[in-house]
């Protein structure tokens, strides 16, 4: 589950996860959220999630014994996934609505039809 927001996601559901990669967060509200489903973090651990840099984050769980600290790098490049362009779309299906739009009722030769 990713949220901005930990104070509108369930406790309930939030109880059910094993780890957690916390990154900045301000909000007290969402701060007591994280901290009723972390048995492992600490007030003093809660509290300096303010501070945390962009790409810093902690992690708490399972995945670790202790909670820790890590920084993640920005990845520039994308190897894999790309977003949906809307306009580059749109005018594909304006392109696609055009081909084979032409009338073959010219072709039809009228004495071979049946009526």
């Amino acid at each position: 589950i990713v949220s901005q927001r930990p104070r509108s996601v369930d406790l309930n559901i939030l109880s059910q996860m094993g780890s957690f990669a916390i990154m900045k967060i301000i909000q007290e509200d969402d701060q007591r959220q994280i901290a009723s489903a972390t048995e492992s973090t600490s007030r003093e651990l809660i509290s300096q999630l303010t501070s945390l840099n962009v790409g810093d984050a902690v992690l708490v769980g399972q995945w670790t014994n202790l909670p820790s600290m890590v920084h993640v790098e920005e990845v520039k490049e994308k190897k894999m996934g790309a977003d949906q362009s809307a306009t580059k779309a749109w005018i594909k299906a304006d392109k696609m609505k055009n081909v084979g739009g032409e009338s073959t009722q010219g072709l039809v030769q009228k004495d071979l039809l049946l009526d």
